[in-house]
């Protein structure tokens, strides 16, 4: 299941960016943005290796605590790397990335004229 770093960037970039047009439809730029950030997405946009090397570890993610926070509830004490990665590829309620790092990517996403 693992992918190369510039493949797992361009689905999670492709993914936001599709979420904000959805809501860019019907709201201004910056409330889109937010809500995308804050939208479903189909997986957490994290390597299942490292999550189960920091669930072991008992370390969080400084940055994104509500996240390694929400995969180790649902792995139920078992951090083998087969339910983590379980964990990890199933949808996640939020991308769990600030708005400023939403909106670079968004930017970023849009061919420059």
């Amino acid at each position: 299941m693992s992918k190369g770093n510039s493949d797992y960037f361009a689905d999670r970039n492709r993914e936001l960016k599709k979420a904000f047009l959805t809501f860019f439809a019907h709201m201004e730029f910056m409330d889109a943005v937010a809500a995308a950030a804050q939208s479903p997405c189909s997986r957490f946009w994290v390597s299942a290796e490292q999550m189960a090397k920091r669930l072991r570890a008992d370390k969080p993610l400084a940055r994104q605590a509500d996240m390694y926070e929400e995969i180790r509830r649902r792995c139920n004490g078992d951090f083998s790397i087969e339910n983590v990665e379980r964990v990890v590829y199933s949808p996640a309620p939020r991308f769990y990335i600030s708005l400023l790092t939403a909106r670079k990517l968004i930017y970023k996403s849009f061919p420059r004229q």
